[in-house]
């Protein structure tokens, strides 16, 4: 490909074209290697008031829950940290019994200390709680939340025993995030996974999603079935980027904005020395007799 770019003048139309097709080639390989790398994260939602989703369990499927409270007020790296354990949380599911309830890996001392100490200073409950439901149906699991420790929902459709498609829909849940005795902000990292969905590091494809599938799968139904699961990790990823980058922004307007005042607070302490220093130099003058 490279020496084809040493003499273009020389080149005839078909090497020419040969040479597009084999640059195009390259870059869609690279391009499928970068999507079969590109991990999504869970979703962090900032909550201060009552905040809902909705989620939709397709027929003849089930789904998993995780749920982890943490601070507003925490540090990036802490948070990096849960949303990696979540990730993890969520590769080590078993097709039996779901996902683990703990958190395999252990913060390091810096983040353990800080976790320990808010815990110290603070209640272990959140006053924040969880509320699953079918819409107007009455609530059919409610949890509370404690501070950085991991809460796993298996099953939700199954422990429940709802029937599918029962008035003709979607199995839709709504997930509300209640605060009763809430006395900061709280980001919740959460994540829903459909039994259905691949089992991450696996060696077959036993796990293939069943959204949109039914028996008998052409293969283009089934290409187009692994796109829409695909397409779900890049926005969860996207909405995860979005609430880092707005969270930053307020940092920054913060930070102009006390750069701002003590710009103003500065030139009002220059003035005022100054009217000082003039009063002084003016009573001075005038007890020496010199104006």
């Amino acid at each position: 490909i490279y020496d084809s770019f040493v003499d273009d003048s020389t080149m005839t139309m078909p090497q020419r074209h040969g040479s597009v097709w084999h640059i195009q080639i390259l870059l869609f390989a690279i391009l499928l290697s970068w999507i079969s790398v590109c991990t999504s994260y869970p979703m962090i939602a900032e909550v201060e008031k009552t905040k809902c989703f909705r989620f939709n369990v397709p027929e003849d499927d089930d789904a998993h829950m995780v749920f982890v409270a943490i601070p507003f007020e925490m540090k990036d790296n802490g948070e990096e940290w849960f949303v990696e354990q979540l990730n993890q949380l969520i590769r080590g599911r078993d097709e039996d019994e779901g996902l683990p309830t703990e958190f395999q890996g252990k913060p390091d001392d810096e983040l353990q200390t800080y976790m320990t100490e808010f815990v110290e200073e603070n209640e272990a409950e959140t006053g924040f709680t969880i509320q699953i439901q079918k819409p107007q149906r009455p609530i059919f699991k409610q949890h509370d939340f404690e501070w950085f420790k991991p809460l796993v929902l298996n099953y939700v459709v199954e422990s429940h025993g709802f029937q599918y498609r029962e008035d003709g829909v979607l199995g839709g849940y709504s997930v509300c995030f209640e605060p009763y005795d809430a006395e900061r902000t709280a980001h919740i990292i959460f994540d829903v996974i459909l039994d259905s969905d691949d089992l991450e590091d696996s060696e077959d494809d036993e796990g293939d999603s069943k959204v949109l599938t039914k028996e008998h799968l052409t293969p283009l139904e089934s290409n187009l079935a692994k796109s829409i699961s695909s397409s779900h990790k890049v926005l969860n990823e996207m909405r995860y980027m979005e609430n880092r980058e707005a969270r930053m922004r307020r940092t920054a307007d913060g930070i102009n904005s006390r750069i701002r005042y003590f710009s103003y607070l500065s030139i009002a302490v220059l003035l005022g020395v100054t009217y000082v220093q003039v009063s002084y130099l003016k009573q001075y003058f005038k007890k020496k007799k010199i104006i």
